[in-house]
């Protein structure tokens, strides 16, 4: 396997440190080295690959943070990456999503 393999095998296979027991904090963390690795993976042209650990990272951010800046972030990402596919149906959706999180936590402020 060349290192790009190996790195998304270690990444989509890996443990957290935990054991698996699924803490925030260690899925925030694994996260995180999904989205460096799927940022390495876009930059070297693996645009597939970016994406599906993109769209893990959006389901464990989920999972450990519900709706949060985070996940509003690594969706932006993902869109960029379904953007550079030419996949602009799915780059709408996910656009669509980004906006209705962002609204959802930073709602406009109520006139008096």
């Amino acid at each position: 396997m060349n290192e790009i393999e190996t790195a998304f095998h270690k990444a989509a296979t890996g443990s957290s440190a935990n054991g698996g027991r699924g803490e925030p904090l260690d899925q925030i963390e694994e996260a995180q080295k999904l989205e460096r690795l799927a940022i390495t993976l876009r930059e070297r042209g693996h645009l597939g690959a970016s994406e599906s650990l993109l769209k893990q990272a959006v389901n464990i951010r989920l999972r450990a943070t519900g709706d949060s800046r985070e996940v509003v972030n690594a969706l932006k990402k993902l869109s960029e990456v379904q953007s550079a596919q030419g996949n602009n149906v799915e780059a709408e959706e996910t656009n669509k999503r980004v906006t209705t999180l962002e609204n959802k936590l930073n709602p406009a402020p109520v006139a008096p």
